[in-house]
C-alpha cells in the first residue's frame, strides 16, 4: 500500500511537471542551440553571382562570410539541377546545357547566397591569360579567363590595361631572390581596373587556401608624371627600375593614371632584397586626374600604401593586417585623403617598427619643395593592442614578432603616427587606437615641421600618447587645443579589433572649417564609421587565406 502511494505521488509529480511544460514551452537541450562566448554568421555572400560555362567545363565561385572571426565557418555547396551542374567545394562543372542554381549554405542552414550557372555551348571558352613582359598596346582582361602575373609586368606608355570586374589575377610564386610578380604602370600609361561592390577586381596568391603568406607575389605599382620634390627624377622602390614624376613642374599635376575602384590586393609584397621590398599598393608622381576609391590591401609584407610624391586623392582605403607601415608618405605628396581604415595584428610587425601613418619630406629630412603634405580626414586605425594598454609592461609592447617564411624579418610596434624628417602631413576628425604610442613626431633624421596639423583627434588606449623626445611630439598634439586623449580602446571600438562596433556617441562632432576643399563630405563623425553606415559592406573580403579562387 506504502509503495502505491508513492508512486500515486510521483505520478501527480510528473504530471505537474508536464503541465508546467505545456504552459511555459519545453525547455531544448539541441546540439543547435549557440553556446555561449560564439560569435554568430550574419551574413554570406557568394561571388561571382552569375556565370556562364561550357559544359565540362569548370568555374570557381568563392564564398565569404561575415563576421570573420565568425566561430563556425563551415560552408556546404549545392546544386539545384545536377544533371545541369554539379558542384564539389566551390567548383562548378557544366554537364547539360541548361540553368542551375548554385547555393552556398551556412552549417546553420539560415543564411544562404546563390549564383546563377548557365551552361552553354555557346559559353566563351575559360582560358589562361597569363601577362609577362611589356604590354605596348592596349589590352583587356577578362573575367571569365584564368588570369596569371608572371615576373615583372610594365604597362608602357601609351598602353591602357582594362580589367572586367570580377576579374582574379594571380601573382606566380617564384624562388627567393627572383622577380615577383608585380604589375607596373608607367608614366603615361593607365589602368582602368573598375570593380563593383558585387564583382570586385582581385590581385592576390595563387597558392591554395590555407598556404598563402605575405609576400606570395609583388603588388600593384602606379607610377605618373605628376610633381616630386627629389632634384633628379626617382626610380620607383622595390625594383622594378620605373622613373618617374617630375622633378621641376607642376604641368602633369592634374594626370589620370587610370581607375582603380572595388579592388582588392592580397598577399602582396614580396621582399626581393632587405629594404627593397614591393608595397601592397604603391604610388609615384600619380597624378590627380587618377580615380582610387575602395581599395583593401591585406597582408602586405611591406607597407600596405605608399605615396612617393604626387597629387592623387583616395577615398575608402582598407590596410588589413599588413607586415609594415599601413599609410606611408614620401617626396612631396600632396594629395587628399578620406575615409580609411587599418586593423592590426600583434604578431605581425616589421624590423624597422611598424606604424600606422609614416611620413617623411624624404629619407634626409631636406627642405625640399613641395614639402610632403597629404590632409587626411576620418580615419580609424585600430593598432595591435585593446583595453587599458597603459597597464601592459614596455616588454610586452615592444616584444618582437617572429620572421616571416620568406625571408622578412620580425620587429615591433611603435606609433599610430610617426611624423619625422620635415613632413607637413595634416591630419583631421579621426580615431587611434592601441598602439604602444600614439604620436612620435621626432626621428635621428629631424623631426617633423611647423606645417603639420592634428586636429579633432582622438587617441584611446595607447601605451603612452607621446614619444619621449622632451614634449616635441606632445607640443604638437596639444596645440590645436581640440583633441582628446582616452584611456581604453573600448571607449571608441566596443567590441576588439571590429571597427563597425564603434561607440557613435564618443566619435560625433567632426568639424570641416578647415576642409573647405570640395573632396571632403561633411560628415558628423570622427574616424571612418558612425556606427551605422557600413563603405566596406559586399566587396571586401576579411578572410583571404581560406577563400577558393
Amino acid at each position: 500500500q506504502n509503495v502505491f502511494i508513492m508512486n500515486r505521488f510521483l505520478l501527480k509529480g510528473l504530471a505537474s511537471v508536464f503541465a508546467l511544460a505545456v504552459m511555459f514551452g519545453t525547455v531544448s537541450c539541441s546540439d543547435d542551440d549557440e553556446k555561449e562566448g560564439t560569435i554568430a554568421v550574419s551574413a554570406i555572400a557568394v561571388n561571382p553571382t552569375t556565370a556562364a560555362v561550357k559544359p565540362g567545363a569548370t568555374v570557381t565561385l568563392s564564398a565569404t562570410v561575415t563576421p570573420e572571426d565568425a566561430t563556425d565557418k563551415t560552408i556546404t555547396w549545392s546544386s539545384s539541377d545536377e544533371k545541369v551542374a554539379t558542384v564539389d567545394g566551390g567548383k562548378v562543372t557544366g554537364v547539360a546545357e541548361g540553368t542551375a542554381t548554385i547555393t552556398a549554405t551556412t552549417k546553420s542552414g539560415d543564411k544562404t547566397a546563390t549564383c546563377t550557372v548557365t551552361v552553354s555551348e555557346d559559353a566563351p571558352a575559360v582560358i589562361e591569360d597569363t601577362l609577362e613582359g611589356n604590354i605596348t598596346a592596349d589590352r583587356t582582361i577578362s573575367a571569365a579567363n584564368k588570369n596569371f602575373l608572371k615576373g615583372f609586368v610594365y604597362v608602357k606608355s601609351g598602353a591602357t590595361l582594362t580589367i572586367e570586374a570580377g576579374s582574379v589575377i594571380k601573382g606566380i610564386s617564384v624562388a627567393s631572390g627572383e622577380r615577383a610578380a608585380s604589375l607596373i604602370i608607367e608614366p603615361g600609361a593607365k589602368i582602368i581596373a573598375e570593380g563593383t561592390v558585387d564583382k570586385p577586381i582581385v590581385f592576390t596568391s595563387d597558392k591554395e587556401p590555407g598556404k598563402r603568406v605575405t609576400g606570395d607575389w609583388g603588388g600593384l605599382i602606379i607610377c605618373g608624371n605628376a610633381r616630386v620634390n627629389r632634384t633628379n627624377q626617382p626610380t620607383i622602390e622595390g625594383g622594378p627600375g620605373t622613373h618617374y614624376g617630375n622633378t621641376t613642374s607642376d604641368e602633369f599635376n592634374g594626370e589620370s593614371s587610370g581607375k582603380l575602384k572595388y579592388v582588392r590586393i592580397e598577399f602582396a609584397g614580396y621582399p626581393l632584397e632587405p629594404d627593397k621590398e614591393i608595397n601592397g599598393l604603391t604610388f609615384g608622381g600619380v597624378g590627380s586626374g587618377t580615380e582610387v576609391e575602395f581599395v583593401q590591401v591585406s597582408y602586405s609584407n611591406d607597407d600596405s600604401y605608399e605615396w612617393f610624391g604626387g597629387t592623387v586623392n583616395a577615398k575608402h582605403l582598407i590596410a588589413y593586417k599588413g607586415w609594415d607601415d599601413d599609410f606611408d608618405t614620401d617626396y612631396g605628396y600632396t594629395g587628399k585623403l578620406q575615409f580609411l581604415l587599418s586593423v592590426r595584428d600583434k604578431d605581425i610587425a616589421d624590423t624597422s617598427d611598424s606604424n600606422g601613418f609614416e611620413s617623411d619630406n624624404d629619407g634626409d629630412g631636406s627642405t625640399n619643395t613641395p614639402f610632403t603634405k597629404p590632409v587626411f580626414s576620418n580615419v580609424t586605425l585600430i593598432g595591435p593592442f585593446y583595453g587599458k594598454v597603459s597597464d601592459r609592461t614596455q616588454a610586452e609592447v615592444e616584444a618582437k614578432t617572429a620572421d616571416a617564411a620568406n625571408g622578412a624579418k620580425g620587429g615591433k610596434y611603435q606609433a599610430a603616427m610617426h611624423l619625422r624628417r620635415n613632413s607637413s602631413l595634416n591630419v583631421y576628425n579621426s580615431v587611434f587606437t592601441g598602439w604602444p604610442y600614439g604620436l612620435r613626431a621626432t626621428d635621428k633624421k629631424g623631426q617633423a615641421n611647423d606645417g603639420i596639423a592634428i586636429e579633432n583627434v582622438i587617441f584611446a588606449g595607447m601605451w603612452k600618447n607621446f614619444y619621449e623626445d622632451e614634449k616635441v611630439s606632445e607640443n604638437f598634439f596639444n596645440r590645436a587645443g581640440n583633441n582628446t586623449v582616452l584611456e581604453n580602446t573600448r571607449q571608441i571600438i566596443a567590441k576588439d579589433g571590429d571597427y563597425s562596433s564603434v561607440v557613435a556617441d564618443a566619435v560625433k562632432g567632426a568639424d570641416f572649417s578647415k576642409l573647405a576643399d570640395s573632396f571632403f563630405e561633411k560628415v558628423t563623425y570622427k574616424g571612418a564609421f558612425d556606427g551605422t553606415n557600413d563603405w566596406t559592406e559586399g566587396w571586401t573580403n576579411w578572410d583571404p587565406q581560406n577563400t577558393v579562387y
